[in-house]
């Protein structure tokens, strides 16, 4: 969660901006923005102690002091107003839920076909089958079949109260303007 990108002392304001990391961040992102030609590109870096944001840049960029002469879409702050799908990185928000509520099975030992069939028809694919595999190995290698294995513990109930607590589906508190609060679905509106 963004707890801050700025505060206030005595009437004077700070950025935890820091501009060595913001630098690195934006030469980076320039270089791969010219190289790959993307619509656009971005980098929120947060230190985890703390929740201030130490960089925060997006691609394409603009001159605020010129905003007019930039298109809506240049302007647009995308990586705080659009959602994005997390992907594999949710499984640690899975693994997380399991330790909290005292369902990650410390045993778990299972064999990985490279994929988990959900239906007849779906699939939820691994990149490749990582054969026999056990916690640290399901963790590892971000195993699909082995999170869903493991999460198979877990009531979509509990799940959700969880998401909930660590504030999914709600606005950040970083205080800038269209920032999105993400989406997350009530149990009763999740597939399996």
């Amino acid at each position: 969660q963004f707890d801050k990108i700025l505060y206030n002392t005595e009437n004077n304001i700070y950025l935890t901006i820091d501009s060595n990391i913001q630098l690195i961040v934006y030469n980076i992102l320039n270089e791969h923005f010219l190289k790959e030609s993307p619509l656009w590109c971005s980098a929120i870096i947060q230190d985890a102690t703390n929740g201030d944001i130490l960089s925060f840049v997006k691609f394409p960029s603009y001159d605020p002091e010129l905003y007019y002469l930039y298109d809506q879409s240049v302007i647009k702050n995308n990586p705080l107003s659009d959602s994005f799908e997390p992907g594999s990185a949710f499984k640690v928000f899975t693994f997380s839920c399991l330790k909290e509520l005292n369902k990650l099975d410390l045993n778990f030992y299972d064999y990985c076909n490279g994929y988990y069939k959900l239906t007849e028809n779906i699939k939820i694919q691994d990149l490749k089958p990582h054969g026999y595999i056990d916690i640290i190995k399901t963790f590892k290698y971000s195993c699909n079949y082995g999170t869903i294995k493991l999460a198979e513990n877990l009531s979509k109930t509990d799940f959700f109260q969880f998401l909930q607590s660590l504030n999914f589906g709600a606005l950040t508190g970083i205080e800038l303007p269209g920032e999105s609060k993400g989406i997350l679905k009530t149990p009763k509106n999740w597939t399996k």
